[in-house]
């Protein structure tokens, strides 16, 4: 079965063989590349212009994918004595770097259609369809005492899965009332989101099930329980 993506067959001059490895075959290997080269320039210059339906019309359509993962940091928390941030390294870690990650992925879908009228106007119509998933878990500082060198700690997490939905169709023309040239724009926008959000406080299950803060001392602030 042929492979019509990534082999079609007016690629092919010969069984097994494509146009591009003949052309590679008949170079030097600087000449192939400057060859590349070119053509890596050639379709970036006319990016745009081949996805016209018609010489009036055009449509785009563009995928995004992202994938993030990182650590939490609430930073550090305020010297009472003062009102300002506890003067300290600026490294310094409050928490529990393993159950304070990040993470959000995105699936998102746009398409932009366009067309120019004969008299000047020009309509056009956008959509984009995002689908976001985003976890968020951090434990974080609370309360310093200067008098014991405490800092309280706290947890939560929250997880939110959200659905965008958005269409927006743009209309542009011009008119001329006593010699003055007026450019007016109209549109309509129709807007979905559906949204599902849980948050959960977190428990420092290896002190007591219902322990939701403990204290951890300044000199070392890093929690390691669970």
């Amino acid at each position: 079965m042929s492979d019509e993506v990534n082999s079609p067959k007016h690629y092919q001059f010969f069984l097994e063989l494509e146009a591009i490895e003949v052309i590679a075959r008949s170079m030097m290997q600087e000449q192939f590349y400057g060859y590349c080269l070119g053509n890596r320039l050639k379709y970036r210059l006319r990016a745009g212009n081949k996805d016209k339906l018609t010489e009036q019309t055009s449509l785009a359509l563009s995928y995004e994918y992202f994938d993030d993962e990182r650590l939490t940091d609430r930073g550090l928390p305020s010297d009472p004595r003062t009102n300002k941030p506890l003067d300290t390294r600026r490294s310094l870690y409050i928490g529990s770097p393993q159950n304070s990650i990040s993470t959000v992925t995105v699936d998102a879908f746009s398409a932009t259609l366009s067309h120019e009228f004969d008299n000047g106007a020009t309509l056009i119509n956008q959509t984009r369809y995002a689908d976001y998933d985003k976890y968020y878990d951090n434990v974080f500082a609370g309360v310093y005492n200067p008098e014991t060198e405490l800092v309280s700690i706290s947890s939560y997490s929250s997880a939110t899965a959200r659905e965008n939905l958005i269409n927006q169709t743009d209309l542009t023309f011009e008119i001329n009332t006593a010699g003055i040239n007026h450019k007016l724009l109209t549109g309509i926008e129709y807007s979905k989101q559906d949204t599902d959000n849980k948050r959960l406080t977190g428990y420092f299950s290896d002190l007591g099930v219902d322990i939701s803060s403990t204290l951890v001392p300044l000199s070392n602030p890093v929690y390691n329980g669970v």
